[in-house]
């Protein structure tokens, strides 16, 4: 039995806001349901219609709550019953040079700057941008690191594989340089 407070009636009576995204996979698209206080890797849905994947997410709530519950796994409430919303205003101060470099940006891209600014903190504090970013990250070192063994192992094998004969052409061929110049 588990030895939360709360019974499982009550998380699964829980009114979550649900986000909807489209996602494709080559020329076919279908919609995924999560929300964002759960663990979108396990609690989400998905379906051809944003129907389908609201009725698949909700589905999949009736099933891992109880298994959360049970295990005494921590469910997630939704933020805004307990959080009262900001306004969405706040001042920046900033160096005259950057405010600028913003404004220019904003022109570029045909937006106010209110706009510009929205979308970059979209961008940089959403969970998916987040992990998109990290995978990113993780990618370039990954492949970085790939690049300088695979240089490493290049230079081992040519080492090993440059035959007596070679290695004095090429002495040859390096004095017959130094001599030149």
């Amino acid at each position: 039995m588990a030895k939360n407070k709360k019974n499982v009636d009550y998380y699964l009576s829980l009114d979550y806001d649900v986000r909807i995204i489209r996602v494709e996979d080559g020329d076919e698209f279908g919609y995924k349901a999560y929300a964002s206080e759960l663990d979108d890797s396990a609690f989400y849905g998905v379906g051809k219609t944003k129907t389908e994947a609201v009725q698949s997410f909700e589905e999949v709530l009736e099933e891992l709550i109880p298994f959360y519950w049970e295990n005494d796994i921590p469910i997630p409430e939704p933020k805004r019953q307990s959080e009262e919303m900001p306004s969405g205003r706040f001042v920046v101060r900033t160096s005259p040079a950057t405010h600028k470099r913003m404004i220019d940006m904003a022109r570029e891209n045909g937006q106010s700057l209110n706009s510009l600014f929205n979308a970059l903190l979209e961008q940089y504090t959403t969970a998916e941008a987040v992990v998109s970013e990290s995978a990113s990250r993780i990618t370039a070192t990954v492949k970085a690191g790939i690049k300088s063994q695979v240089e490493e192992w290049t230079i081992v094998w040519n080492l090993y594989t440059v035959s007596p004969y070679q290695a004095s052409e090429e002495e040859e061929h390096a004095e017959a340089a130094n001599k030149a110049a």
